[in-house]
């Protein structure tokens, strides 16, 4: 079981995108109205398209062969149509990959810029162009991703980021119900379905996929907390000795 906790972390990666339409809310018309839709949407669309693209590959290639395998996309793409037609495909998948970052290279920069806004001692993200591109963000987060590929290996990067991203969304679902206590009162554009028993039960997954992770692999586990660790210090010291200038 604690095998397929951390397996969950690499599948977690191909549902990824379906909630990045928050990313960008504050550039969006009407984002009470068209970020669950565009979120409920795109966790169908992704989830089909996972679904279906595993039945191709179990169903084309043995589970025995595929065991151990990172480009499983080959391996049906070759027994589909050939080693050259799998290797035609090996590079429709590459290109695929790097829409992806297009993507992420967008959508990531506005978070640091709002993190800029929100927090003195990180306010040099917010520092935008002309354009309203904030550029300092940009060149930031390609400092990161260069630093995590040249120094780590696929797999260390893919486990490290997957354990922090799934400890972020834990402590992001915990906040909906400790906002539920501490602001009763607060506008909520839109609520979360079947609450509190989802996010009760999503925390109780996600528990357990790290709790797993952290067994697995304790090093990654260790550096994950260690970054949201560092993240939380930076916030408190920000709040008690910088508040005056971020209310300014």
């Amino acid at each position: 079981m604690g095998g397929f906790a951390v397996s969950l972390i690499y599948v977690s990666y191909a549902y990824s995108g379906w909630n990045a339409s928050a990313y960008i809310a504050g550039e969006m018309k009407d984002p009470g109205k068209n970020i669950p839709k565009s979120i409920l949407y795109g966790t169908v669309i992704v989830t089909l398209l996972y679904v279906l693209l595993n039945y191709i590959f179990l169903y084309t290639v043995p589970m025995d062969e595929l065991a151990g395998k990172q480009d499983v996309g080959h391996e049906a793409a070759k027994a589909i149509f050939g080693a050259q037609g799998g290797r035609i495909m090996s590079g429709v998948i590459a290109f695929l990959l790097i829409s992806t970052i297009s993507s992420m290279i967008f959508a990531g920069p506005r978070v640091l810029q709002v993190m800029g806004e929100d927090t003195f001692m990180l306010k040099f993200l917010s520092v935008k162009s002309i354009s309203n591109i904030p550029y300092v963000a940009l060149w930031f987060q390609s400092l990161i991703a260069i630093t995590l590929v040249v120094t780590g290996s696929f797999d260390t990067i893919l486990s490290y980021v997957g354990f922090t991203l799934q400890l972020i969304t834990f402590l992001t679902v915990l906040g909906v119900i400790v906002l539920r206590f501490k602001e009763p009162n607060l506008a909520r554009p839109f609520r979360t379905w079947g609450y509190p028993v989802v996010p009760l039960l999503f925390l109780a997954l996600t528990a357990w996929i790290l709790y797993s992770v952290f067994l697995e692999k304790p090093v990654v586990g260790i550096i994950g907390v260690s970054t949201i660790a560092v993240g939380a210090l930076l916030y408190y010291l920000d709040k008690k000795f910088f508040k005056e200038q971020i209310a300014k």
